[in-house]
Parts: structure tokens; sequence; C-alpha cells
């Protein structure tokens, strides 16, 4: 638990000017224009990383995951939930 107030209050403005940044820098731009960004290396860095994990995408282990995503979603939580209390 945060008990310096003053420490708490300057982590949160510092992730709010984060988040301020981040939204500018990325900006909002046409589908088409997908990698175009305000700021452009982050745009790059962007298609970049898009481009890389599209390059090592795996059939087999997008199907686990996917079955781990439905797992893991509300439709299978919930009634466990629900019967475990």
């Amino acid at each position: 638990m945060l008990t310096n107030h003053r420490r708490a209050l300057r982590a949160s403005l510092a992730l709010l000017a984060g988040l301020v940044f981040m939204l500018i820098a990325v900006g909002r731009h046409p589908y088409d224009d997908a990698p175009m960004t305000t700021l452009a290396f982050i745009g790059n860095f962007d298609h970049s990383m898009h481009t890389w994990m599209d390059d090592i995408r795996n059939v087999v282990l997008t199907g686990l995951f996917r079955t781990l995503n439905v797992v893991g979603a509300g439709i299978v939580t919930i009634p466990l939930r629900i019967g475990v209390s």
C-alpha cells in the first residue's frame, strides 16, 4: 500500500504524461495509411513488429492460443466461478 501520497501522485502524473505523449505520437490516421503515425519512428517500429510477428506465426501454436483464449474467456470461467462459489 502506498503511504507516501506525493510519490503516488508523481507516479500517476508520469503515467498520465506518458499516455498523453503516446496518444499524440501515434495520432489518428486513415486505415490505408496504417504504418504512418505522427512520429514516423513509432509507426515504423510498429510495422516492423507486426511483420516480424506475422513471419514467425505457427499454425499449431495459433490454434493452441486461440483455444486458450476461449478457455480463459468468460464462456468457461464464469460457469466455473459460479460452481465454485
